[in-house]
């Protein structure tokens, strides 16, 4: 009996450490990324933006962290399509109407030259002006010390966007 016990314990414990030693090596250690939640509120002519993507963009525009806003203009930015925040450091914003396909299929928030960015799955009312689509009229730089950016566009584009 005391050797059944035995050998139950050591199966155990060898299928335990397996277990532990077999994480899946595709997850992303996002600890070591230091990333910081974002969200804010994305307004059009004082109106609230609903169902617009904000992305921001790295400065090498290889990367981004992405939103989408819902009917109060209020998003909250996803690294990828598992865990929200941004990487810290500058960033260049682009606004547009709808949901680009790859977000909405719930795609890592990763440029790549097979996606389409400008193919959108459904369309907000509104439509974004085309100046805040383009990268460079609006920059914020992120940090560990804030994590609320609001936007208040005009449609005649003589606005950054940023509210403070």
């Amino acid at each position: 009996m005391k050797t059944d016990n035995y050998f139950f314990s050591m199966v155990s414990l060898t299928s335990f450490l397996l277990a532990i030693g077999c994480a899946d090596p595709t997850q992303p250690d996002y600890y070591k990324l230091g990333l910081v939640d974002v969200s804010g509120t994305v307004l059009l002519d004082g109106n609230p933006l609903d169902n617009a993507t904000i992305e921001f963009v790295d400065p090498d525009s290889q990367s981004f962290s992405y939103g989408i806003t819902d009917a109060s203009g209020h998003y909250t930015l996803m690294f990828d399509s598992r865990k929200s925040g941004i990487i810290p450091g500058e960033k260049q914003i682009r606004i547009r109407s709808g949901v680009p396909s790859g977000l909405a299929e719930g795609a890592t928030a990763v440029a790549t030259e097979e996606e389409d960015p400008d193919r959108v799955v459904e369309a907000t009312s509104v439509a974004v002006p085309s100046c805040y689509k383009e990268l460079g009229k609006v920059k914020v730089t992120v940090s560990g010390s804030e994590s609320n950016f609001d936007f208040d566009l005009s449609s005649d584009c003589n606005t950054t966007g940023r509210k403070n």
